[in-house]
């Protein structure tokens, strides 16, 4: 298992996620697209490829969502698909206090 990245509170933290075929490793897009993310105060945001201009894809199966990190604690993000090809990406992060 990976171990949870951290980052300095401010920094903008690129968030990603691949879809691909799991028996053959083919990269793919899924009819819908949509990324979560949750701040530590508990609250969501989500994102709509196609409807938010954040949420950005890089080439077939690949997204992406950058992300301001204005407040310290454990964040998380869940990218995941519906329809046709359906599959989910989640991962949490750490930001820390900025010291001044």
């Amino acid at each position: 298992m990976a171990g949870i990245d951290t980052y300095d509170q401010g920094v903008i933290v690129r968030l990603h996620a691949v879809f691909d075929v799991p028996a053959t490793g083919v990269l793919y897009d899924p009819a819908v697209i949509k990324a979560r993310v949750k701040i530590p105060a508990g609250t969501y945001t989500e994102y709509t490829y196609g409807t938010d201009a954040a949420l950005i894809r890089d080439g077939v199966g690949q997204y992406h969502l950058d992300q301001s990190t204005d407040t310290s604690g454990r964040w998380a993000y869940r990218f995941f698909s519906t329809g046709a090809g359906q599959a989910a990406h989640d991962r949490v992060f750490i930001v820390k206090r900025a010291d001044t």
